[in-house]
């Protein structure tokens, strides 16, 4: 009698402790463990490998740069293996193609009446010009380019920059056109009898993003320090940059890559300067850009 009431105690207990029979069946098989164990290890490594390391081994840092384009000879030099006697020559002539490239997109643009921007790259500059001539220069006193121009081969860097960029669209903490808020007169009478009151000096943050084609993203802001007023409107600012430009954890986990990333160039320089490139330049769809790169190096 004990013993049948012991066993329907036993049965009760394993039945009312599920979890607890699950842990204990389980630590008595090893292997069993050593299959989850490995599975946890592996699954991370699968999805690493399909979602980061086989799509930045298939990336191409310039991939619209190559739509419609053809390699030419010279520029398939760089593939070609050469020693160490050829090689300074070979970089010197891939600079002089770049440095080609830019005097033909200049001269094309001068041959328009039209304003366009210059970014020399080389000397740190970036110019209004009209019709070949620098009507404002300003000095950059920060450049950062996005590590993707510098490991892009030659060739794409060539086909990228072989056309001047067309602004597409632009963000601002600064109106486009400045307006001067008077208050209405009552009549013609009183509106002839108003002083002329001249426009104050702007004091707003400048900052700023030009969208260009072919994914190139240039970023202007100032080196001065922004005012404690100001905080509010560059925070707005940013929030329309983020809108356009910031992706998603699941976006970045299906796309970590994707053909269309932006180029971002970012650029320093004075509030002073910074104001009067932006209220220069023509307006989306006119607006012009061509960069003079950095040379290539060893």
């Amino acid at each position: 009698m004990n013993s049948f009431t012991q066993k329907d105690t036993n049965a009760s207990t394993k039945i009312q402790n599920p979890v607890l029979w699950f842990f204990v069946w389980l630590a008595r098989r090893p292997g069993i463990w050593f299959l989850m164990l490995l599975i946890a290890l592996a699954l991370p490594t699968v999805v690493l490998i399909t979602t980061v390391l086989i799509p930045a081994a298939a990336f191409n840092p310039l991939h619209e740069a190559l739509a419609g384009t053809e390699k030419n000879d010279t520029l398939s030099q760089k593939k070609v293996t050469v020693s160490s006697d050829q090689e300074e020559f070979l970089f010197d002539i891939l600079n002089k193609e770049q440095r080609m490239n830019f005097i033909q997109n200049r001269l094309l643009l001068s041959r328009q009446d039209s304003i366009y921007l210059v970014l020399n790259l080389q000397d740190s500059l970036l110019d209004i010009e009209i019709k070949g001539l620098p009507v404002q220069r300003c000095r950059l006193h920060g450049i950062s380019a996005s590590p993707r121009l510098k490991v892009a081969d030659h060739d794409n860097l060539q086909a990228w920059l072989s056309t001047p960029f067309t602004l597409s669209s632009e963000i601002a903490t600064i109106p486009k056109v400045p307006m001067l808020l008077v208050d209405a007169p009552k009549d013609t009478t009183e509106a002839a009898s108003l002083p002329k009151k001249p426009m104050e000096p702007e004091k707003t943050v400048v900052y700023f993003t030009l969208l260009f084609d072919k994914n190139l993203v240039i970023e202007i802001a100032q080196t001065e320090e922004v005012l404690p007023e100001e905080t509010e409107l560059l925070h707005r600012y940013y929030s329309k940059y983020d809108s356009i430009f910031q992706r998603t954890l699941l976006q970045k986990i299906i796309h970590p890559m994707p053909e269309n990333l932006p180029i971002h160039i970012k650029l320093r320089m004075n509030e002073a300067d910074a104001r009067a490139i932006y209220r220069s330049i023509p307006h989306a769809n006119f607006a012009k850009l061509i960069i003079n790169p950095l040379d290539e190096i060893r």
